[in-house]
């Protein structure tokens, strides 16, 4: 689980303290904050989203000096607040495709956005590829006893060989043995995790 953060700052220009208290917040998803990249080399503005994320209101800086400052501010994938949060009680006795089951664990950070899915491991049985695996999340009720969307969400990973991450407006998720490929071919999911088909990314 490849967790992403962005570190930034504001200027304050006339000194006022407190000047982005209404940002301090104890609702960790009131505050998307998206990362853009505008190429204007053609002469047409072709925009590019980098990274969205979330920001954490208790990573809120402001340096005690007069004159000019920045706010030093930190958003995040939400990815590690997983370990924090639990599926619907219904999921649990369950048996769902697995790229249902990721977009379902990946909504819980409060990021709505398509997945991308490069697999190691594949079945080989003619007709039947990745989009037929399924997970049985049964396993992860125990009398009770819910576990965590971050703890299933890396027992899938680790099963599957992938790897996660929050990348230009995706959850991309590659194999182990596919990393080093620099063009790669991937099954992509919309975000209730039902197949929209194949996508060649760089």
């Amino acid at each position: 689980i490849i967790t992403s953060k962005l570190s930034f700052n504001m200027l304050v220009p006339d000194a006022v303290d407190a000047k982005f208290l209404h940002l301090f917040t104890g609702n960790e998803t009131r505050y998307r904050v998206e990362l853009w990249n505008i190429d204007d080399s053609t002469g047409i503005d072709v925009e590019t989203l980098y990274w969205q994320g979330f920001l954490l209101p208790e990573m809120y800086r402001e340096p005690y000096e007069n004159g000019c400052f920045f706010v030093e501010f930190t958003a995040t994938d939400r990815l590690s607040i997983m370990k924090d949060l639990f599926l619907g009680s219904w999921y649990y006795s369950a048996e769902l495709p697995v790229s249902e089951v990721l977009a379902v664990l990946l909504k819980s950070t409060g990021l709505v956005q398509n997945l991308l899915i490069d697999p190691s491991l594949v079945p080989i049985s003619a007709g039947y590829d990745f989009r037929n695996v399924t997970v049985n999340l049964k396993p992860y009720w125990n009398d009770g006893s819910l576990t965590s969307c971050y703890a299933v969400l890396e027992d899938i990973l680790k099963s599957l060989g992938l790897s996660v991450m929050c990348f230009r407006g995706l959850w991309i998720c590659q194999g182990m043995t596919k990393r080093h490929n620099t063009v790669a071919t991937f099954y992509e999911f919309d975000t209730a995790g039902k197949s929209i088909g194949l996508r060649n990314y760089t």
